[in-house]
């Protein structure tokens, strides 16, 4: 998998309008909510729309957004795997 730059930038601004507010700012937990930088599901296309889309893990408290279209879903996937691999490279160039 290689993020791709054009869709990690319209993923922002729809991770920005639907999950900033629980995973906060470049993926890192703003509350209760997991840090999605160091969360499988966006490893996995189909694990991460079953849990954005379908609200698979609705009992743990995370809400389904079936609204979303399955670009729009990948689109933020790549934003969040873009994410993380920035947050992994800032690590490894501290001294």
């Amino acid at each position: 998998f290689k993020p791709d730059p054009a869709r990690a930038d319209a993923g922002m601004g729809l991770y920005l309008a639907h999950c900033v507010l629980c995973h906060g700012a470049a993926a890192v937990s703003a509350t209760h909510a997991p840090d999605l930088r160091r969360s499988p599901v966006p490893f996995s296309a189909e694990a991460f729309a079953a849990v954005v889309r379908d609200g698979v893990l609705r009992d743990n408290g995370m809400a389904g957004f079936s609204e979303l279209t399955a670009s729009q879903i990948e689109d933020i996937r790549h934003y969040i795997r873009t994410a993380t691999h920035d947050a992994r490279a800032a690590q490894a160039r501290k001294p």
